[in-house]
């Protein structure tokens, strides 16, 4: 039996380019930080600008996007934004899971937790 080829006006359908999980993205809808503790002051705490300047890759910054705040690792900064992995599994954002790699900035970042050093 011949082997079958495609004709020169069949068209094959496009297929969707699976991004790479190494690839970070920029994510929408983040919450800013800052605006959440200029609002409530007394119940919401900024971590220190000078402990967010001593952050490395490897330490741990918590985002929020849709009500759901979650720990992302730092894995380094190009310019004013940072990349990093997530790392908790999340409940009401479909479109990102644990091991998405994201950009985010400073102004993001509610909580913060730095390796032993």
């Amino acid at each position: 039996m011949a082997a079958r080829r495609f004709h020169k006006d069949h068209v094959r359908p496009n297929r969707r380019k699976a991004r790479a999980k190494s690839q970070p993205r920029v994510i929408k809808g983040l919450t800013n930080a800052r605006l959440v503790a200029f609002e409530f002051p007394d119940t919401f705490i900024l971590p220190p600008y000078s402990e967010i300047k001593k952050l490395k890759p490897g330490d741990f910054v918590k985002i929020e996007r849709n009500g759901e705040r979650f720990w992302v690792r730092i894995d380094g900064f190009v310019g004013r934004k940072w990349h990093g992995t997530i790392d908790s599994r999340l409940d009401f954002n479909d479109d990102l899971c644990a091991g998405d790699s994201i950009h985010f900035m400073r102004k993001h970042i509610h909580d913060l937790q730095r390796r032993g050093r």
